[in-house]
Formats: structure tokens, C-alpha cells, sequence
């Protein structure tokens, strides 16, 4: 049974064994058969083999026998297939093979005849419509197809009857393991609708759900093997101890769990059940399989995407289970951006001298001290939200610089970031440059040099009043004096 590559088996049986009513416009012993693959696969092919061959029921007159207006068939064994039958069912006439088949489950008796068929040719059949004999079939399949997400397809079993219908299209009956990526939380916090993308800086922890849903008939497969395999770029940590699978959302014990995490590094890991069924906790019931963990962003992490990649590897063929296939691979992205401030003197040249503190989101402070010859300042690592950006060190003879103050507002399409908006909300005059590609913002801050003057109301208006009024009182009492002198 394990000696086939890829396998589905396809039980076409008739109802009944000694003889059958057959539909007169099926006199002819052929009858098309159109098979679609319920997953949806494209690519597939199978193989077909008629162990026993439809034989018109006749009288002794030479003419059909009939039942309610039905012809009536006798199956004879086809010699083709006639050891292989022999050896399964352990009888050597025709009469009492059909009597053994006759009180089988098909399903089982299928598998045991698949199993002696290795090396035996049959008849090459196609997705969609097939022309063929009517009689007693089993239908596997030679290679598996591909689902409409790349996937690798698994292989089925059905039965049908086909013996006198004239058209029949089937569904085969298989599944498939599928998986799925999310970003759950960050600091704890959930995320929102888009659970493929999120901004973050660092130091934030990220929590991430990996699912297998599984194949609906994993129960079936003698051995049933599942792998997870996640990967992370440089600025993405893996979290000691963070890992946690479930069944059905029901944790498995720490030292359940243990088993099955291998492969463990800072920016990878893998769980592998090499066959589930001997999982504590398994069930022939269980729908789904869950790996939850965090990750920290580190220092690394200065801008752009990080990505977190995770493909799922199942088993797809239950006579054979040395075959794995795999889900296309699923990315999860999280974004850091950079803002570079430059500093210009009133003629739009670099001006030295100035350091800056930028405030943000969740208590996020970064202070870059004043340093010779430094006139870009670079902050890395930021997520999206609401900033402000103070001038802390003032270059000697020039203004200070109002506060600035702005919010990040970045826009995804699944993991892709295609926007990134960055607005001032202090000064609607300020130009700020922003780029999606490469995660990056910025603008300069202008100092004016001289010194600040009063405001109206200040001591120095008041000065210029005193000082003023003087004067004029000064005037009057020269130009009373003088006219006294000329009388």
C-alpha cells in the first residue's frame, strides 16, 4: 500500500454484483464520466483500472433480459486484473469474487487492491470529461495537482457507481491542510483589522498566530505529518520561551509542546509533528492547529519592512507517508521609519550648533546632543503616530526654533506599505519630504540669526515709553526758557 507515489483511489462499484438493470440507451457498455476535484486543484491525472467487465444478460432466446424496462448485466472478471483479484480476495472464480467484493467496504477494499497494483497499467484519464467502460473501476491518482494559491495539492479517495448511467460527473472527495499568518498584538495591545502589516519601533513586542487548518480527513491517513517553519529578518527577535501550540485553542503542557519546537534560534524556529496522530491531545475531530509567539524589534531595526515568512508542510497522500506537501509561503510585515532633521541658518545653509529632542507614541524620547559640525540629526527606528520636535541646544547668536510638531500615518495593501503621510501640525508652511520605499522622512529646521526682540506690552516697550516721554518733556522747558530770554 506504501509503494504508491501518489495515490487517490476512486471506487466506481456497482450496487449490484451478479446482475444489474442497465438502461437501454446504455446497451452500448460505455458511459462518461467527468471528474472535478473539490479543492479545486488544477494539474491533476489519474489512472483507471475495470476489474470487472459489464456483460449484457441474455435469454435463451438470444434476446436481453429485462426489469422494468431495465436490460439486465453479469460482471465477468477482467483477466487483466484477474491475479491481482484473486490474491486480494483469496478465491479463484468468478462467482465467488463477486461475492467476496460483494459484502466488503468499498473503501477498504480498494486500498487492498491499490496495494497489488504497482507496476500494473491501467487506463490514463484527465480532469473533466472521460469516455469509458462500464464496470466495476478504481480510479487513482497519478499526480496531484496544484490549488489556485500554488499549494500543493493532496490526494482523495471516493466510490461511485457508474454502471448504466450515460453521464455522471463526480466530485473527488480530498482536502487540503491550509495555513495562515497574523499579527495578534503589539505591546499587548490587539491590532486592528489589517493583521499582515503594522508600524512599530524599537523595543516593541509583536505577537504572532500561526494556523494550520487541518485536512478534514487526517484521520484517515495512517501517519499524518505537519510542520511549521517561520523565519524572520535581522531586526526581529525571537522571544525566549514565547512559543505556545494549541489544539482547537486548548494550550498543549509546556512539556507536550517541547517535543515538537525545534530548530530554534533568534530569527527562526520550526514545530514538527513528525506524525500528530501520536500528539497528546489528538483527535480525529481536530480542525486546527495554532503556534503563538512574540517577537522583540531590536536595535537593528533602523528602517523599512521586516518581514516574517512562515510556510506549512502536511501530508497529502494517506498510502504513502513519505509525501509532504506545502502551502505557498505567508509574510506578515512590520514597518520602521527614519526621520532626518537638518539644520539651516536663514539662507538655507548647514548651520552647527543645535541639538534636538523628538517626543512620541508610548513614551518613546530621544534627545541628540549639540556636536561640532553636526547639522543632521537622525532619528531611527519610529513607528507610526503623533511626534514632537523641540530644540533643546539653540547655536549661539540665532533664534531658538518653534516647537515642530507632526504624525506619521502610514497606509498597507496586505503587508505592503504603499503610503506614508506625514503631516505638520504646528506650521502648515513647513515642506516635510516622505517615501513609502524606503521608510524615510524629513525636513529642516530653520534658526534666524540676531536677537529676539520684545513683545508689545514687554519691558522693552515700556523703556521706549519712559525714554520718549523725556525727551518731549526736555523740549518744552528749552523752548520756554529761550522765549524767556528773547522778551
Amino acid at each position: 500500500m506504501k509503494t504508491m507515489r501518489k495515490v487517490f483511489a476512486l471506487l466506481m462499484a456497482l450496487s449490484m454484483i451478479l446482475a444489474l438493470a442497465i438502461s437501454a440507451n446504455a446497451a452500448d457498455g460505455k458511459t462518461t464520466v467527468t471528474i472535478n476535484s473539490s479543492n479545486n486543484e488544477t494539474g491533476s491525472a489519474y489512472t483507471g483500472y475495470k476489474l470487472l467487465n459489464a456483460i449484457p444478460a441474455v435469454g435463451e432466446d438470444g434476446k436481453p433480459i429485462q426489469k422494468d424496462g431495465k436490460d439486465l448485466y453479469t460482471y465477468s472478471v477482467n483477466a487483466a486484473y484477474a491475479d491481482v483479484l484473486k490474491e486480494v480476495t483469496g478465491f479463484e472464480t468468478d462467482s465467488d469474487i463477486y461475492n467476496y467484493i460483494a459484502k466488503q467496504d468499498a473503501a477498504v477494499f480498494a486500498d487492498k487492491v491499490y496495494e497489488k497494483l504497482a507496476g500494473v497499467a491501467g487506463v490514463p484519464l484527465q480532469e473533466g470529461a472521460n469516455e469509458i467502460d462500464q464496470g466495476y473501476w478504481l480510479i487513482v491518482e497519478t499526480t496531484a495537482g496544484q490549488t489556485a494559491d500554488g499549494s500543493a495539492g493532496t490526494i482523495s479517495r471516493a466510490m461511485m457507481d457508474t454502471a448504466g448511467v450515460d453521464a455522471l460527473t463526480i466530485s473527488t472527495k480530498e482536502d487540503i491542510t491550509s495555513g495562515d499568518k497574523e499579527i495578534t498584538t503589539i505591546n499587548d495591545e490587539e491590532q486592528g483589522d489589517n493583521t499582515d502589516a503594522a508600524s512599530v519601533k524599537v523595543g516593541d513586542k509583536i505577537g504572532y498566530k500561526l494556523t494550520a487548518d487541518l485536512d478534514a480527513k487526517h484521520g484517515d491517513y495512517d501517519e499524518y505529518f505537519l510542520q511549521f517553519g517561520d523565519t524572520m529578518v535581522e531586526g526581529l527577535k525571537l522571544v525566549d520561551d514565547s512559543i505556545v501550540i494549541k489544539f482547537d485553542g486548548t494550550p498543549l503542557s509546556e512539556r507536550e509542546a517541547a517535543k515538537y519546537i525545534q530548530n530554534a534560534t533568534d530569527t527562526a524556529f520550526d514545530v514538527i509533528f513528525e506524525n500528530l496522530k501520536e500528539a497528546e491531545g489528538y483527535s480525529a475531530n481536530l480542525k486546527e492547529v495554532t503556534v503563538e509567539y512574540l517577537v522583540e524589534v531590536t536595535e537593528d531595526a533602523v528602517k523599512g519592512g521586516l518581514n516574517n515568512t512562515f510556510t506549512l508542510q502536511y501530508s497529502r497522500d494517506p498510502y504513502d507517508p513519505s509525501q509532504h506537501g506545502s502551502s505557498t509561503t505567508h509574510t506578515s510585515t512590520v514597518y520602521t521609519y527614519q526621520l532626518t532633521v537638518g539644520k539651516v541658518d536663514g539662507a538655507n545653509n548647514a548651520l552647527a550648533g543645535a541639538g534636538f529632542t523628538l517626543t512620541g507614541p508610548n513614551g518613546y524620547t530621544k534627545e541628540i546632543a549639540a556636536a561640532d559640525g553636526l547639522t543632521s540629526f537622525v532619528f531611527s527606528g519610529l513607528t507610526a503616530g503623533d511626534y514632537k520636535l523641540e530644540e533643546t541646544t539653540v547655536p549661539e547668536g540665532y533664534n531658538k526654533a518653534n516647537d515642530i510638531e507632526f504624525t506619521i500615518t502610514p497606509t498597507y495593501n496586505g503587508d505592503k506599505l504603499t503610503n506614508l503621510d506625514v503631516t505638520c501640525t504646528s506650521d502648515d508652511q513647513l515642506v516635510i519630504n516622505s517615501n513609502a520605499t524606503s521608510c524615510e522622512l524629513a525636513f529642516n529646521v530653520v534658526n534666524q540669526q540676531g536677537v529676539e526682540l520684545p513683545s508689545t506690552g514687554g519691558i522693552g516697550t515700556t523703556i521706549f515709553t519712559v525714554v520718549g516721554a523725556t525727551l518731549m518733556i526736555g523740549a518744552a522747558v528749552l523752548f520756554i526758557t529761550k522765549k524767556r530770554s528773547v522778551n
